[in-house]
């Protein structure tokens, strides 16, 4: 698993954390729900994510 790492590294030179990042593509929540779940079933295709915060708009049901 090392030398696939540093492959990587040495492909995008990307760290965040003092992790070398596998890809160059994150998500992140924009609206609605999106926890670990979400994530986790994205972790394949993407090199981070970013999760949490508040919303502070009215939830969508509500609105009309």
């Amino acid at each position: 698993m090392y030398e696939s790492m540093m492959e990587h590294f040495e492909r995008f030179g990307l760290v965040l954390n003092d992790r070398i990042v596998r890809t160059p593509v994150a998500i992140a929540s924009m609206s609605g729900v999106v926890d670990a779940g979400y994530v986790r079933a994205r972790e394949q295709h993407i090199g981070a994510a970013f999760i949490g915060g508040y919303s502070l708009d009215a939830p969508a049901g509500s609105r009309g």
